[in-house]
């Protein structure tokens, strides 16, 4: 195995469905060889997804943070309002 071999089975594992890629190693159906390099690849992946999941839910929690502030904010200046209205209204 030379380091042209690795990159081209790289190349050809980006080319593949993910889903089989994980049906053939399951089988071992791949060299002894090429298994560290999918379980790397399979793993580099995963991990991809997982930072692009943490990065959704972190826009998701600021925009309803965002919102949640705006919220109240929004229900202390209709309260502040109405008490001054009701104390101006008193004199």
């Amino acid at each position: 195995m030379t380091p042209s071999d690795q990159r081209e089975f790289l190349l050809e594992l980006e080319a593949t469905d993910e889903d089989f890629v994980r049906q053939k190693l399951a089988f071992g159906r791949y060299a002894t060889w090429q298994e560290p390099i999918v379980k790397y690849w399979l793993e580099q992946n995963d991990r991809r997804r997982q930072q692009e999941r943490d990065a959704l839910h972190m826009a998701v929690s600021k925009r309803t943070a965002f919102w949640t502030r705006g919220r109240t904010l929004g229900g202390l200046t209709v309260s502040l309002v109405g008490a001054i209205a009701h104390w101006w209204s008193g004199h």
